[in-house]
């Protein structure tokens, strides 16, 4: 569709979601020609580089898991060790979740790093000395 101001001389054409302006000088020898897409700003769909971008720690998690869980099965697949994994890292866990309290304030905490090895230092120390 073609639609024409009198007013101002400008020329606009109308095809899906594609609008076009020209606007020609007073001489009609020179044209100035913009395009705007109709289509509403939102989210870019996701594509498959975005979500792996997005996903890379966990793809590379579970890829490590994987590698170890076929080369030594005996040893690595078995519910013992998926519990000492997980029961290593709870107070890892634990200090993560005191984090984020901080992080979604707005306020980067770097003292989270020190507290950790002072407590692990600590419970070392108390675990040898008193059992």
């Amino acid at each position: 569709m073609t639609a024409i101001d009198a007013n101002t001389g400008t020329t606009t054409e109308t095809s899906g979601d594609l609008t076009i302006d020209s606007a020609g000088s007073e001489n009609g020898n020179e044209t100035m020609t913009t395009a705007t897409s109709a289509i509403a700003p939102g989210k870019p769909r996701p594509s498959f580089g975005r979500l792996v971008e997005k996903y890379a720690i966990l793809i590379a998690w579970v890829a490590v898991i994987a590698v170890f869980w076929v080369w030594k099965p005996d040893t690595f697949g078995t519910m013992t060790n998926l519990q000492n994994i997980l029961g290593s890292q709870s107070a890892l866990l634990v200090l993560t979740l005191g984090l984020l309290i901080s992080l979604s304030a707005g306020e980067f905490d770097l003292s989270i790093g020190a507290s950790f090895s002072l407590g692990a230092s600590v419970l070392v120390w108390l675990d040898v000395d008193h059992g």
